[in-house]
């Protein structure tokens, strides 16, 4: 156990400070030589740990992925109403960028490089994290609440417009988040009216 505790700690590490290097120098500055400045583990512990920078860089995106979708998810399955769960999932969305501006440009940077989908592992776990949130979309379709659509479309319609105005805030456009929240929740719940 301690072992595994003991790698942990050093991925972590090792996520922390590429984050922070990506943070300071964008993809380009990613490197396994930089990664370790910052970080003090040994270059034989990073390709141990991850393989390769690529390999580095995936589990950044996974990790940043899935605090996203865990936030998300976590707030949308409290809410009982059809309207509450579009809002918290659209809420989540934006304030997890907000509070996590790296990792969100990294979410937003990062397929440029890496080919994400090629690894069945993370297909795995973004399916197990948007599985209930579907399920929970096509319970309020059955019940008349929202309109009835292939699955992958809620995902679309609710997050495919918050994923745009997150992108554009991240790159500097004067966009009030807050306003978003409030314009975003409204017009998903109004394309979703069955």
């Amino acid at each position: 156990m301690a072992t595994t505790s003991r790698a942990e700690h050093t991925r972590a590490r090792v996520l922390d400070a590429a984050l922070r290097t990506f943070a300071e120098g964008g993809l380009a500055g990613l490197t396994i030589q930089a990664i370790r400045d910052r970080c003090g583990v040994s270059v034989g512990s990073l390709y141990h740990h991850f393989g390769n920078r690529d390999g580095i860089a995936l589990a950044l995106y996974e990790r940043s992925l899935l605090a996203l979708l865990d936030r998300i998810q976590a707030d949308a399955l409290r809410t009982r109403s059809a309207k509450g769960l579009i809002r918290a999932m659209i809420v989540a969305y934006l304030d997890w960028v907000e509070a996590n501006v790296d990792a969100a440009r990294f979410l937003f940077a990062a397929p440029a490089e890496l080919d994400p989908l090629a690894s069945p592992a993370l297909v795995q776990r973004k399916r197990a994290r948007v599985l209930p949130l579907a399920q929970r979309a096509l319970e309020h379709a059955a019940a008349g609440e929202v309109a009835s659509l292939p699955p992958a479309y809620y995902e679309l319609v609710v997050i495919g417009q918050v994923a745009e105005t997150a992108r554009r805030w991240l790159g500097g456009e004067p966009i009030d988040l807050g306003e978003a929240r409030t314009i975003l929740a409204r017009t998903a719940w109004r394309a979703l009216q069955p």
